[in-house]
């Protein structure tokens, strides 16, 4: 019996504490009844109490902690009533209780008592089990609603609640919900189809789905579900887990979206690679007989074969520096994945042909392994073509030597790499070129200035520089001459050399010469000291050269 209905029901009148004792000795709700002072000194207690407790009862007190003692007298005097859970404090048996007290003729209490022991100890029970709930959420990493199949009620935790912007108990769910969630249609579908094959009777089931916070960010959840009390419609619900995966998730699409660029990319490729770097293993290949006999060959010794066998000597190392196996698994986890080499190879017939090979790297989302897609396409006719579009941007359309521009660029490339050797930059004009031209025509100019242009890069030694500024001016650069005797030696051998004889015709070359750095530490200062040195030259008769003199 509740000890509140005992009370209800217990219609006392101000008898005498005898008489009343009587009445409550036949009652069997545990009652005593006690002094209105500190302790509650017990005046009497009916049989039920004795039969509870084993022992008398002296006062009320030894069942209450302390600091309630003065709350409840207070409650007595100014309401006439009060209700506390106490117990007794022996560890071994301790017992609770729930004491409600009436004050009764302002001088006693009656109080009805209640052992609530396992009830007290179910809730501990339980608060202690939903802490430790709590905490495996949080470790877990992953948040739990509950479905209510029988009234379509989705309960969420406040703070998923809070995160999408909905009600912690969501009506006419799923459908309300996924107004709310989706932007996608497929994802939207998903999440319904989800829900309502709870609604069917199915135990268990998984869904993934992306979902809109109320920042409008998106997410990818993996859900869940176990159904519980599937016997009892009224009782039937679903715990489901919301389980962040959207790193996993974009992997998984950037991966099929590179499974599908490649495969459309294999059709036109010379060859095709892929590799597991994580095991150092080939898993497909296409392409010539010969690349195929790398399948059981590990990505190092691969690229070591192929390199000696199929590259161009001269790429070799570029080659073998972009396709090692370490610094490609030290690039993808620094964030770069994709790279491209143009380096020149040997077809089957020993000829030589421009190739871009391009390495993608992505991590497989099942095994977290990384994998390297090797796919090597023939760009012969582009690339020759775009260097030869390179080599015209870079010189004279009638000679094939630089032109002015690239000349001065890759002079100062020269003395920013070779600061402190000294260089020779000669400026050459063609003696008389005027009467040429107007005497045997443009077509015969242009003739001899080829044969001088041809003339000037068979004397300069690799490594030298020379181009033509326009009209009949050439420059040379002379790198790295040491020495007063050796730059006399070259300059009396190179206007030996810029001699022509043609019928009827004798053409010449006057030089004018300025060094680097004495004479100046740019190309505009040193070339405007040389084309003085030239006038002097011309003005001693032509056919010769001339060092500047400050």
């Amino acid at each position: 019996m509740d000890s509140r209905s005992s009370f209800s029901n217990l219609h006392l009148k101000q008898k005498p504490l005898d008489d009343l004792s009587a009445v409550l000795c036949a009652i069997p709700q545990p009652i005593c009844i006690t002094a209105l002072d500190e302790k509650f000194t017990v005046q009497y207690q009916n049989d039920a109490l004795l039969t509870m407790t084993d022992t008398p009862l002296m006062h009320i007190a030894q069942w209450m902690p302390s600091a309630d003692l003065h709350q409840v007298h207070d409650e007595l005097i100014t309401w006439g009533q009060t209700e506390v859970i106490g117990g007794t404090a022996v560890p071994q048996s301790q017992k609770h209780y729930q004491l409600i007290g009436k004050l009764y003729q302002q001088s006693c209490v009656i109080w009805a008592i209640q052992d609530i022991s396992s009830e007290y100890e179910y809730k501990q029970a339980y608060a202690h089990l939903h802490e430790e709930y709590e905490a495996m959420i949080e470790l877990s990493g992953k948040d739990f609603t509950v479905f209510h199949i029988e009234q379509r009620m989705l309960v969420l935790p406040k703070s998923m609640a809070e995160e999408y912007g909905l009600p912690m108990i969501c009506e006419d769910a799923p459908y309300s919900v996924a107004k709310r969630l989706f932007r996608d249609e497929d994802c939207r579908k998903r999440y319904i189809d989800f829900y309502e094959s709870m609604i069917k009777g199915d135990t268990s089931g998984t869904a993934v789905v992306k979902l809109y916070n109320v920042h409008g960010a998106s997410e990818w959840f993996s859900l869940s579900y176990t159904m519980l009390h599937e016997h009892d419609p009224k009782m039937k619900r679903t715990i489901i887990s919301h389980e962040n995966v959207t790193a996993s998730r974009e992997k998984e699409i950037l991966y099929q979206k590179w499974r599908c660029r490649f495969e459309k990319a294999k059709e036109k490729a010379v060859a095709y690679y892929e590799y597991d770097l994580s095991d150092d293993s080939f898993e497909s290949i296409t392409g010539p007989a010969a690349a195929r006999m790398l399948k059981n060959y590990t990505f190092t010794s691969a690229s070591r074969y192929i390199s000696e066998n199929f590259v161009y000597e001269d790429d070799q190392a570029a080659y073998l520096q972009m396709f090692s196996r370490e610094n490609l698994m030290v690039q993808f986890y620094q964030g770069n994945m994709e790279f491209k080499l143009e380096h020149r190879r040997y077809r089957d017939d020993g000829s030589l042909y421009w190739a871009k090979t391009s390495v993608q790297l992505v991590q497989d989302p099942y095994s977290n392994h990384i994998k390297a897609s090797i796919l090597i396409k023939d760009i012969d006719a582009t690339k020759k073509e775009q260097l030869q579009l390179v080599r015209l941007s870079k010189t004279d359309p009638l000679t094939g030597l630089l032109n002015r521009h690239e000349l001065i660029s890759q002079f100062e490339a020269l003395i920013k790499s070779n600061p402190h050797e000294q260089h020779v930059l000669l400026v050459m004009d063609l003696d008389c070129f005027k009467h040429i031209n107007d005497t045997r025509g443009h077509y015969f100019g242009d003739r001899v200035l080829k044969d001088v242009a041809k003339r000037i890069s068979a004397i300069i030694r690799d490594g030298d520089l020379c181009g033509r500024l326009g009209g009949d001016e050439f420059i040379a650069v002379l790198k790295g001459i040491s020495s007063p005797t050796l730059m006399e030696e070259r300059l009396t051998e190179i206007c030996q050399n810029l001699i022509f004889e043609y019928p009827s015709l004798r053409a010449t070359i006057s030089v004018g010469v300025a060094m680097y750095p004495d004479h100046g530490m740019d190309f505009h200062t040193l070339y405007q000291r040389g084309d003085e040195a030239l006038y002097e030259v011309k003005r001693r008769g032509r056919n010769g050269y001339c060092i500047y003199e400050p």
